[in-house]
């Protein structure tokens, strides 16, 4: 009978238990494993008289071991082993190596004893120890509930070197937490790791990239970390190399000594494959923040998400995607938004999975990151997962015959697209013709009816915006491209050149307006009396007594009173219902002396000549490179402009829900007629329709106030996280899931330059425009913007934004209008406090803060 087995004999589980099959297998991978070998369950059995076997049936565990000695043979096996493997020169190890531990199907570690620095002359008592641990009453309960004869299950026992670490540990190669397979998560402590592992001494964490690049860190000592770079990045990639040997994620256990790393254990990480019978979403607001920041009432979720899931089908349809393929996944297109905490966030998941129906899915998912302006790019295994997978020779071909459709279909639309915009705006003008007075004494049914005709005719017919957005992030992100293939760095900071001054955007309109205003109302002293004062009845008769601006104002608003903070929302208050940030911007620019008009003629021809000089010598190249420049500036004018549209559509919804509101209101069903942005839109057209299962609105709306109210209270999840099973009720699970601010050097911070411009000048971080102005020359400092600011954009002399893209709002507004502009930079309203002074540059995204001494 064999008893004692080494890395040379066969894997047998059976035999040797997990742990040791794990380290036999690490032998045969080429991995640094201490030197070890295992003695099998028999030698326990063998050493075990029938009376004591018929003992340990009967729970008589302690008579046992008070009198168990180890068989004869057995011991010399071991002692031949120590002595051939040099192990009696050194301490040992002693564990555990259950048959039915660390598999993949039962993860049993923690059940059984480890004993560390074992003498050879103990060697013999620490392995009968091992063989006790294996029966205690814990252990017992554990086989009962799993059926186990505990008997012919007792674990093998480990025998191994023990490493004398400096440092040692534990990695695992996928983040066990939010399952994030391009992160993985290592702690480590001084000496051994054992207490480490038992949770008995605090260590340092380190979340590592796939590369074994520190991407965040948490140290029991502030500026003293356990481990250099150098060795994160050792241990990084042996946990990759470990796990892609064992084909899965791996919690592994390692030592440092000497400079030399060894491989002490490697297991399943059990977690990760029970996790893949749940749903991980990926969720992320690097953009729609723009739109909807903060709280979101019920209302707006609603109806944003009923707007999302009708606009992509429309436009799949359009690009070619088959009716069937938008049918078999329609529980992608109604779930691209997610309601977190009351916030709204992109499922991201979600719109890749979208893109990955269109032609040409790879580069089109990389230049949706570039204009949703997405912290980092999907993880690769995940991506995996949703790509339409093609093996036979059938699905090949059919792949090919649908990117054959889509694109002749993709370029037929692009073609007619000036023609499908002009299509666009004639029937907004047509079907968006009802003023407020016609909407406010519609009826309730009328009401209904109106918001039906409204989603027939616009929602699931919005062409030409998304055909324009798709082609404005497909020319946007090639020209991007191009000019960095043939022009490097140089050619980034030259692309943001051919987007300055466009001319003919609506979304600079309101700051040009603004001014003027302002300067008419510089000459009128009465009028800026009133305006100080913020009696409105007083400011409303300084407006209409001054005939100029009070056509400038009242123009203004018969136009743009929709284009007011947080516009998309439903429940934001427009112009017309508080003027008050409007008026007092007007204010500011008019005690002004600094026009700060942005206005100077520019040259538009500077970025051409500059391409033509630097291209001069690849003439076809240069001929593709403006063409698609050309139509990347046509495009991006397009977006904003048809965004303003959208303005006005949302402006008409808002005016639906407000008269409903009020008509509810005189019923005696709601308490106020602003409560109706606390129904959700099915329930209001369940109204209308014959649907809606409850008619106690009151409790209704209170129970949302309520969780409003707490919302409210709570801090933002993070810009990117993972969750994990039902998303609703696992908000505690959320672990942020981005890059930290790189703060190797406190006063440097770097974004993505929007627009090209050095300045430097004091800044002043805007939380709410409502109750921050701010004064001409100064630097705007914000987490995001969305078109209401643009109020704000008229008085800065730069802009700064914590969030966003290059084809965000505040970098398209900031490149028209021509103020330098840099975006995405993580950290910086917490890095910024006002009246820091400031050196940017626009360009190259590179903010420095000057610290005078």
């Amino acid at each position: 009978m064999q008893y004692i087995y080494t890395q040379k004999d066969p894997i047998n589980v059976a035999k040797i238990g997990g742990k040791s099959a794990s380290l036999a297998k690490m032998n045969k991978g080429g991995f640094t494993i201490p030197e070890w070998f295992a003695i099998s369950p028999q030698a326990f059995l063998d050493s075990l008289t029938t009376e004591q076997k018929e003992m340990l049936q009967d729970h008589r565990v302690e008579e046992v071991f008070a009198k168990l000695e180890i068989n004869q043979k057995v011991k010399d096996e071991i002692s031949k082993t120590v002595a051939k493997l040099g192990l009696h020169k050194c301490k040992m190890a002693v564990r555990s190596s259950g048959v039915i531990e660390d598999g993949k199907e039962n993860s049993f570690a923690g059940q059984f004893e480890s004993y560390l620095w074992v003498t050879e002359a103990e060697l013999f008592e620490y392995v009968k120890k091992v063989w006790h641990s294996g029966f205690s009453e814990r252990i017992f309960e554990y086989y009962k509930q799993r059926d186990i004869d505990p008997l012919f299950s007792s674990p093998a026992v480990l025998v191994q070197k023990m490493v004398n670490a400096d440092k040692a540990g534990v990695i695992f190669s996928v983040d066990p937490v939010e399952y994030n397979p391009n992160k993985m998560v290592l702690s480590v402590t001084k000496g051994v790791g054992d207490k480490l592992m038992t949770g008995e001494v605090d260590g340092d964490t380190y979340y590592l990239s796939r590369k074994g690049e520190i991407l965040k860190s948490d140290l029991i000592e502030d500026n003293h970390p356990i481990l250099s770079k150098s060795e994160c990045k050792q241990v990084g990639e042996l946990a990759v190399k470990v796990e892609k040997y064992f084909q899965s994620p791996q919690d592994i256990e390692w030592a440092i000594e000497n400079k030399k790393v060894y491989l002490l254990q490697s297991r399943p990480i059990t977690t990760i494959k029970n996790a893949s019978k749940h749903v991980t979403t990926l969720w992320d607001n690097s953009n729609i923040v723009e739109s909807y920041s903060g709280i979101v009432s019920p209302l707006t979720f609603s109806f944003a998400s009923t707007v999302y899931s009708a606009v992509y089908k429309r436009f799949s349809e359009i690009m070619g995607v088959p009716r069937s393929v938008i049918s078999e996944n329609l529980i992608v297109y109604d779930n691209f938004l997610g309601f977190i905490n009351g916030r709204m966030y992109y499922n991201l998941l979600n719109w890749y999975k979208m893109i990955m129906y269109l032609p040409g899915f790879t580069l089109n998912s990389k230049f949706m990151e570039q204009m949703m302006g997405v912290s980092e790019p999907l993880p690769d295994k995940i991506m995996s997962q949703i790509t339409i997978k093609t093996y036979t020779t059938k699905d090949k071909l059919i792949a090919w015959y649908r990117l054959i459709i889509s694109s002749v279909q993709s370029l037929y639309q692009f073609i007619r697209l000036e023609q499908e915009i002009k299509y666009f705006f004639d029937l907004l003008q047509k079907t968006l013709s009802c003023s407020s007075s016609d909407i406010e004494n519609m009826t309730l049914d009328e009401l209904g009816t109106y918001f039906r005709n409204l989603e027939k005719a616009l929602i699931n017919n919005w062409n030409a915006p998304l055909i324009n957005d798709f082609y404005c992030m497909i020319f946007f992100g090639l020209s991007r491209k191009l000019l960095n293939k043939y022009l490097g760095k140089e050619g980034e900071e030259l692309h943001n050149s051919f987007l300055k001054h466009q001319g003919n955007m609506i979304s600079a309109e309101p700051a040009k307006r603004i001014k003027q205003m302002a300067k008419v109302a510089a000459k009128n002293s009465a009028l800026l009396d009133a305006l100080k004062s913020e009696n409105q009845e007083k400011i409303v008769a300084a407006i209409k007594a001054d005939k100029e601006f009070s056509e400038l104002y009242y123009s203004y608003l018969d136009k743009f009173a929709d284009r007011c903070l947080q516009e998309l929302k439903l429940e934001s208050l427009t112009l017309d219902e508080d003027p008050s940030t409007f008026q007092n911007t007007i204010l500011t620019f008019a005690l002004s002396n600094n026009t700060n008009d942005h206005e100077e003629e520019s040259d538009d021809t500077e970025p051409y000549n500059k391409l033509n000089s630097m291209l001069s010598h690849k003439p076809i190249m240069l001929a593709v490179t403006k063409w698609v420049i050309k139509h990347a500036v046509r495009l991006v004018r397009n977006r904003e402009n048809l965004r303003f549209e959208r303005t006005r559509l949302f402006g008409t919804i808002r005016k639906i829900s407000i008269a409903t509101g009020k008509k509810l209101l005189a019923m005696g069903k709601l308490e106020h007629y602003r409560d109706i942005f606390y129904l959700e839109l099915d329930e209001i057209l369940g109204m209308f329709e014959g649907r809606l299962t409850t008619l106690n609105l009151k409790n209704l709306v209170a129970i949302r106030k309520e969780e409003a109210a707490n919302y409210e209270n709570m801090e933002d999840p993070p810009q990117r996280f993972f969750i994990t099973g039902a998303v609703s009720l696992s908000f505690d699970n959320i672990v942020a899931s981005r890059p930290e601010a790189d703060t190797s050097d406190p006063n440097v911070r770097k974004g993505i330059g929007c627009c090209p411009g050095i300045l430097r000048g004091k800044v002043r971080v805007i939380h709410n425009p409502k109750e921050d102005m701010l004064a001409p020359g100064e630097i705007l400092v914000a987490k995001f913007t969305d078109p209401g600011w643009i109020m704000l954009f008229a008085n800065a002399s730069g802009i700064l934004v914590e969030r966003g893209s290059l084809l965000s709002h505040s970098a398209i507004v900031a490149r028209e209008m021509g103020i330098p502009a840099v975006v995405s930079v993580h950290g910086l309203m917490e890095w910024l406090k006002t009246g820091d002074e400031v050196e940017f540059d626009g360009a190259t995204g590179v903010i420095t803060r000057i610290i005078k001494e």
